[in-house]
């Protein structure tokens, strides 16, 4: 199950600028709030009290439902939902923000949680609503603002840039002003940016839209625009207005939150849904190339008699150190995963011969044969291994492909342990 622990919510979320609601999926499928970060104390209506309330116990009936939809379709789609709101903070000013709600799924792809990321873009917006209301007041608004502001004409070339420019990028006005709004954009965004500036050229339209641009430093800079085309008293494209915002804390985070869903929190090694992520493309990859893959499943021998002799502190510990110790004899190319529990596997892809997974098997066994602590309190650890080789990839699943490893772990165990047993073939 993918869990973050509420112990590491203040560690990883009260320093993040933008507001975080992280709520609670319950059994009937309703919606609890189970931490609010600082910010979102500070900024919004909410204290510590919100915590353990339902969506409809802690706002009235109309805000309830809207926010009830939201976090509904969410739940049912398993896919990030982002939209724009607007609400009125603790010092009554009305807000503008971008929402994005993210699911966090469990090993059997159950949403458990949904994390509410709360972006302001009020800065945004009131800088839309003056051009609007004055076109005068662009140049005062744009020198003050912390977000990059950028007029470019219907070749998409840069005929106006803010100051802001500089602290964010580290570019001088003159470097920018003339050239091609798209230079210096990451080769992987720059179809998806030409894509919402031509459409907002051709058919006027606002857009929304993240790419990476190399800054004065030679690094890739996250950056988030908003792209509002204005028209002349004939309808015709005049110019675009651009605001930009860095967004590199905002991806960082998005980064720690996925590291989360997909890694065992006590060992760090890929989780069971990481791992099975990874045996399907390796199959899939497999069956294309015509290679072989191996895998290996692994139990800690008599690991409950470990806990309940030396207490589930020490059992950590071993589990930890098991990890460690198979990345440390496992290939560079392997995917090392805890499924659970003492259960890890190892993923060899693309094997030339059957007896790396066997040389690996005898590495694994060399290595547990160590001493695990320096007073002699401990056992010597050792594990039980399954392997299982398929003799050809074209009717392997990912179930055979487990089953099989089981199969040939259960003969380990039941051989006295320590030591391994291959599974071969497993092709019916």
């Amino acid at each position: 199950m993918i869990t973050i622990h509420k112990s590491s919510y203040s560690l990883l979320m009260d320093h993040v600028s933008d507001m975080i609601f992280v709520m609670k999926v319950t059994e009937d499928n309703n919606f609890m709030y189970e931490y609010l970060n600082e910010t979102a104390k500070a900024l919004s209506n909410y204290n510590t009290d919100l915590i353990g309330k339902t969506i409809q116990e802690a706002n009235t009936k109309h805000t309830a439902e809207l926010l009830y939809e939201r976090y509904e379709n969410t739940l049912a789609t398993k896919e990030v939902t982002t939209y724009q709101d607007m609400y009125v903070a603790s010092t009554k000013k009305t807000m503008y923000s971008d929402i994005s709600l993210i699911p966090l799924l469990d090993d059997n792809e159950n949403c458990t949680h949904i994390v509410a990321v709360i972006k302001d873009i009020t800065s945004k917006v009131e800088i839309t609503q003056k051009l609007e209301e004055s076109k005068e007041h662009l140049e005062i608004i744009i020198e003050n603002v912390a977000d990059l502001v950028v007029l470019i004409n219907s070749e998409k070339n840069v005929i106006f840039t803010s100051p802001s420019y500089t602290k964010v990028l580290g570019l001088t006005q003159d470097e920018v002003i003339g050239n091609s709004y798209t230079k210096n954009i990451h080769a992987d965004d720059i179809k998806v940016v030409n894509e919402s500036l031509n459409n907002a050229i051709e058919n006027g339209e606002a857009y929304t839209v993240e790419f990476r641009r190399l800054n004065d430093k030679n690094e890739w800079s996250w950056l988030q625009a908003y792209g509002t085309p204005v028209l002349d008293e004939q309808g015709k494209f005049k110019h675009m207005v651009i605001v930009t915002r860095d967004i590199n804390k905002q991806k960082e985070y998005q980064c720690k939150l996925k590291h989360l869903a997909m890694h065992d929190p006590l060992t760090n090694l890929p989780n069971r849904r990481h791992f099975n992520e990874q045996l399907t493309e390796a199959l899939t990859y497999a069956k294309k190339q015509s290679i072989t893959l191996a895998l290996l499943l692994l139990d800690i021998d008599r690991f409950k008699s470990i806990n309940d002799q030396f207490g589930h502190d020490i059992g950590d510990k071993v589990i930890q150190e098991f990890g460690r110790r198979l990345q440390s004899v496992s290939y560079d190319h392997c995917t090392v995963a805890r499924l659970g529990g003492d259960e890890f596997a190892i993923l060899l892809p693309n094997l030339t011969e059957n007896e790396t997974a066997i040389d690996l098997a005898k590495s694994v066994k060399r290595i547990m044969s160590q001493p695990w602590d320096d007073d002699g309190t401990l056992p010597i650890i050792t594990t039980s291994i399954g392997i299982s080789m398929p003799e050809s990839m074209e009717v392997i699943t990912e179930h055979k492909f487990m089953k099989a490893a089981d199969l040939a772990l259960y003969e380990a165990k039941h051989a006295g342990r320590n030591t391994y047993k291959i599974s071969l073939p497993i092709n019916s």
